[in-house]
């Protein structure tokens, strides 16, 4: 995708899509956890947004990526909330916030890596985000 010439608000576009998701399902997937129980919202939010973060690494148009983001953005929001709901289940208690402390720093530290890594090491970003994925 070359985005030299866009607008920066076509550049823009994904990463706010992605944020409107997740707040969208910041409010509405965890009741649906509470109604349907933590596992199956759980692991729909993880299978769909594997699928629509593998569509993001092979799209060539802003649009589309705009779109996938959209959903990746619609399943964190389930995958954050009821993930750390689900671990504090199995771990005692008076770990539980011990533990959901490392989920978080884990997760914002993959984002944290991978900024200084396109930085500083390499621009060929395509095989550290398939490993992520």
């Amino acid at each position: 995708m070359d985005l030299t010439c866009a607008s920066s608000s076509i550049v823009a576009m994904p990463g706010s899509l992605y944020f409107a998701g997740f707040c969208i399902s910041a409010a509405i997937i965890p009741r649906l956890s509470d109604i349907y129980g933590r596992h199956l919202p759980f692991f729909f939010c993880i299978l769909v947004q594997t699928i629509a973060y593998w569509f993001v690494l092979h799209v060539q148009d802003i649009y589309q990526c705009a779109a996938a983001y959209l959903i990746v953005g619609l399943c964190a929001g389930g995958r954050v909330s009821i993930g750390c709901q689900y671990l504090s289940e199995f771990v005692p208690t008076q770990y539980g916030s011990i533990a959901i402390t490392v989920w978080n720093i884990g997760d914002s530290g993959i984002m944290i890596y991978q900024s200084l890594y396109y930085a500083n090491v390499s621009k060929d970003w395509l095989p550290l985000h398939t490993a992520q994925f």
